[in-house]
């Protein structure tokens, strides 16, 4: 246990290294090398668990390499028309909000015609997720980008750990069984402080929304956000079952793969952008 822990934090304090110095850079093409990177790792991790597992490894690499290799090269000119993503984006986001809910809700085996469609899915859904980190960077800032990423995490570190406390009642036993609703209630109950909080400070999202909305109308959508990564979280539990899979992969030693630890950003970012109406 201490072992595994030990390698949690040494990857965990690594990665958060190689992101401050990313977002800090004065070069945003190093930020969005990043993102590109870790897109593309996300991608690849999700064909492992979709009906392209069987297909040969260098293969899969070599497409992903190209894809995302192109919208690193043509970042700028791609954010030069994201009006044309607003109904990739919008499809998108009513399939995590909808779909994968319901999926979630049942918790049973896909059937073929159910695999297939996730497997594509996986498409549009990491381009959509690039699209929206880059976009909220270049054009808003890393501060803002980080301020709407920290209730993610706070719900998931304050989440976890809260409902190993005090977690009587599981969220959805038959996709994750470690999660409660009592960790998840306390999670989002500290993301909800950090956007009241956040909203005094200049440049944040929370102050972002707070100037387009009503606090009332603010709040039920942050609601819905916080909801999202939540849904993306346990989305990917229910993948990992259906193929049999404890981790998306073993590349990060301690935590898995990088779809285990990016999974509940994967449908918030999309949403966050719909909901922010900064396209469209």
């Amino acid at each position: 246990m201490f072992e595994l822990l030990k390698q949690r934090f040494i990857t965990a304090l690594l990665l958060l290294l190689i992101l401050s110095f990313s977002l800090l850079s004065d070069n945003k093409g190093n930020f969005i090398l990043l993102i590109t990177f870790l897109v593309s790792m996300v991608f690849l991790e999700w064909t492992r668990m979709s009906i392209f597992m069987f297909v040969n490894n260098f293969i899969l690499y070599f497409i992903s390499f190209i894809l995302f290799s192109c919208l690193f090269i043509f970042s700028n000119k791609i954010l030069m028309y994201s009006d044309v993503f607003y109904i990739l984006l919008f499809t998108v986001c009513a399939i995590w909000l909808l779909v994968a809910t319901i999926s979630i809700i049942y918790a049973r085996r896909f059937c073929y015609i159910e695999k297939i469609f996730w497997s594509l899915f996986s498409i549009p859904a990491c381009l959509s997720v690039w699209f929206s980190v880059v976009l909220f960077y270049v054009f808003y800032g890393s501060w803002f980008l980080l301020s709407l990423l920290i209730p993610v995490w706070i719900i998931d570190i304050l989440g976890y750990f809260s409902g190993k406390l005090i977690g009587k009642v599981k969220l959805a036993p038959l996709v994750s069984p470690g999660k409660t609703i009592e960790g998840s209630l306390f999670g989002l109950f500290f993301a909800f402080l950090w956007f009241i909080l956040s909203a005094y400070l200049p440049g944040s999202f929370a102050c972002f929304i707070l100037e387009k909305y009503s606090l009332f109308v603010s709040s039920v959508l942050f609601f819905v956000l916080c909801f999202s990564s939540i849904v993306g979280d346990l989305f990917e539990s229910l993948l990992k079952r259906n193929y049999s899979l404890k981790d998306s992969s073993n590349f990060l030693p301690g935590h898995g793969g990088f779809f285990d630890r990016l999974d509940s950003i994967i449908p918030f970012l999309p949403i966050a952008i719909m909901i922010s109406g900064v396209i469209g």
